[in-house]
C-alpha cells in the first residue's frame, strides 16, 4: 500500500464523480493504491453507485473493489449495479484519435465493474457468486467475460459454476472463451483439463494462450498434453509462445524433457517477451534447468534486449537459490548418514561385548535355542520400472486383494487394475499410475504370501523408499 495514497484518499473521493473522465480514472486509481486505507470512504463512495452518470459508478464500483475486503459492506450496492447495462463512452474519442487506448470493459460499464469489484472484496464479495454466475448469460459478450473472471477469483463459492465456465469455452467471443479458461485456471478446475486441451488449436491467439495459461495451473493432471504445450512454442503469436513457454515447467515431470527446447528457444530468434519467459522457465524446472546455467549467463552478457537481460538475471538468482536448498538438504542428508553410522557403530560394540560376556557363561546358559528366536524379516519390493501391463493378474480375485483395489479405486478416482491389467504400457509407466500400481502389488504380494504360508509371514511395516 501507498502511503502517499493514503493520506490523500480522502480528497480523491469527490473527484470520482468529477466531469473529466481522467479525473476520475485517475481518482479511483488512487483509493486503489490505497487498498485497505480507503475503508473509511467506502460508505460516500457507494452513494456514487446510484449516479446517473455511468462514467462516474463505474469509477465508483472500481474504488470501492480496490479497498478489498473492507469494503464488505457495499457489496448490496455492487449487486445492483450489475443490472446496469449502461457504458461509459467519454473515452471514446481519446481513443479514435490514437491518444489513448480503449478503456477495457471493467473501466467502462458499470456492470463489468461491479463484477471485477464483488471478486476483489474477497469473502464477503464471493457469497454474490449467484448473482454474478447469472451475467453468464448476459447477451452482453463483456459482460459475460467479466463475470467469468470474477467468478474464477471467488474461490470455492465460484467453483460452484465450473460447469458454466466449462460451456462457455465453446462462446461464439473469444474474449469470453479465454476469459473461461482464465477463470478455470484460477479455480484449480483438474477435472477440465480435458475440455481446456481441445483449446490449445483454437484459430484464435488470445484462446490458445489462455488455455496454455489455464493448463499450466493444473499440474501433473496436465502431463498428458505437455506435447502440444511444446508444439505452441513455435507459435507465430508472441502471446501464445510465451504462455507455452511459462506453462512447461507446472506441466508435471513428462515437461522436464523439453528443458533443451526452452534453452533453443530463449537462444533463437523468438521476440524479446517469448526468450525472456523461456529463460524464467528453464531456471523453474530446477535441477534440471539450472544444466543450462552457463547458457542463461551468455544470455545476460549477448542478449540487447532490456527485458531479456532482466529475466536472465532473474532465471540465474533462482538458479542459485536452488542450488542451496540443493546443498543444504544434501548436507542434512549426510549429517543423518553420518549418525546412523555411528548408531550402527554402537550397536556393533554392543553386540561384541555381549558376546564376550556369554562366552564366560557356562555352555548350558550361553546356548540360546534359535527357533526360539523371532528375528526382524524384512520384505523387499521392487520399484517404478518393473511394472508392466497384466501385472496384477494372479492375484486380482483373492479377497484381501479387492478389498485393497476397491479402496485404492475409491481413493484414486480410477480404477487402478484397468490400468495394471490393460495399459497401454506407456500409460502404466506415468509416475502418477506407476507409484499407486506397484505399492497395491507389493501389498497384493504379501497378501498371496499370506495364504501360501499363513504361519511364516511375518508381521509387517511399509517404507516407501523409491
Amino acid at each position: 500500500m501507498s502511503g502517499g495514497a493514503a493520506a490523500h484518499c480522502a480528497a480523491a473521493v469527490p473527484m470520482v464523480a468529477d466531469a473529466s473522465w481522467r479525473v476520475r480514472a485517475a481518482a479511483a486509481d488512487l483509493i486503489c493504491a490505497a487498498g485497505s486505507a480507503g475503508a473509511a470512504e467506502v460508505v460516500q463512495l457507494g452513494k456514487m453507485l446510484n449516479d446517473p452518470s455511468p462514467g462516474v459508478v463505474v469509477a465508483a464500483a472500481r474504488a470501492i473493489g480496490g479497498v478489498g475486503p473492507g469494503a464488505a459492506s457495499q457489496t448490496q450496492g455492487l449487486e445492483a449495479v450489475l443490472e446496469n447495462n449502461a457504458e461509459d463512452r467519454s473515452s471514446f474519442a481519446s481513443a479514435a484519435t490514437g491518444m489513448s487506448r480503449r478503456e477495457p470493459a471493467a473501466r467502462r460499464k458499470p456492470a463489468c465493474a461491479a463484477a471485477a469489484a464483488l471478486a476483489a472484496i474477497g469473502i464477503a464479495g464471493a457469497k454474490s457468486a449467484p448473482k454474478v454466475a447469472a451475467c453468464l448469460a448476459s447477451q452482453d459478450a463483456e459482460l459475460r467475460a467479466e463475470a467469468a473472471r470474477a467468478l474464477g477469483l471467488m474461490g470455492a463459492a465460484g467453483a460452484k459454476y465450473e460447469g458454466d465456465l466449462v460451456r462457455l469455452l465453446g462462446d461464439a467471443s473469444p474474449s469470453v472463451a479465454a476469459a473461461a479458461c482464465c477463470a478455470l485456471g484460477c479455480l484449480e478446475a483438474r477435472a477440465q483439463v480435458g475440455s481446456l486441451a481441445p483449446l490449445l488449436k483454437s484459430q484464435f491467439p488470445a484462446v490458445r494462450a489462455a488455455a496454455c495459461q489455464a493448463l499450466g495451473t493444473m499440474g501433473p493432471a496436465a502431463e498428458l498434453h505437455v506435447e502440444e504445450v511444446v508444439r505452441l512454442l513455435q507459435d507465430k503469436s508472441e502471446q501464445v509462445a510465451s504462455e507455452a513457454a511459462a506453462a512447461l515447467p507446472k506441466c508435471g515431470e513428462a515437461a522436464q524433457v523439453y528443458a533443451s527446447e526452452l534453452c533453443r528457444l530463449m537462444l533463437g530468434d523468438a521476440p524479446p517477451a517469448v526468450r525472456a519467459a523461456a529463460a524464467l522457465s528453464l531456471a523453474a524446472m530446477g535441477e534440471r534447468g539450472a544444466a543450462f546455467q552457463e547458457e542463461i549467463e551468455v544470455l545476460l552478457q549477448e542478449d540487447p534486449a532490456p527485458e531479456v537481460q532482466a529475466a536472465a538475471e532473474s532465471a540465474l538468482r533462482m538458479i542459485e537459490s536452488h542450488s542451496t536448498e540443493v546443498a543444504s538438504a544434501a548436507a542434512r542428508a549426510a549429517e543423518i548418514a553420518d549418525a546412523a553410522a555411528s548408531a550402527a557403530a554402537d550397536a556393533a560394540r554392543a553386540e561384541a561385548a555381549a558376546q564376550a560376556a556369554r562366552a564366560q557363561l557356562p555352555l548350558e546358559l550361553a546356548y540360546v535355542d534359535p527357533a526360539a528366536v523371532r528375528r526382524p524379516v524384512a520384505l523387499m519390493f521392487p520399484g517404478q520400472g518393473s511394472q508392466h501391463v497384466k501385472m496384477l493378474q494372479d492375484v486380482q480375485d483373492l479377497p484381501t486383494v479387492k478389498d485393497i483395489l476397491a479402496k485404492a479405486n475409491s481413493i484414486l478416482g480410477y480404477d487402478i487394475l484397468a490400468i495394471c491389467m490393460e495399459g497401454p504400457e506407456e500409460k502404466l509407466g506415468q509416475t502418477r499410475f506407476c507409484q499407486p500400481a506397484m505399492y497395491i502389488g507389493g501389498l497384493a504380494a504379501v497378501e498371496k504370501l499370506k495364504t501360501e504360508k499363513p504361519r511364516g509371514t511375518p508381521t509387517t511395516e511399509t517404507s516407501d523408499v523409491s
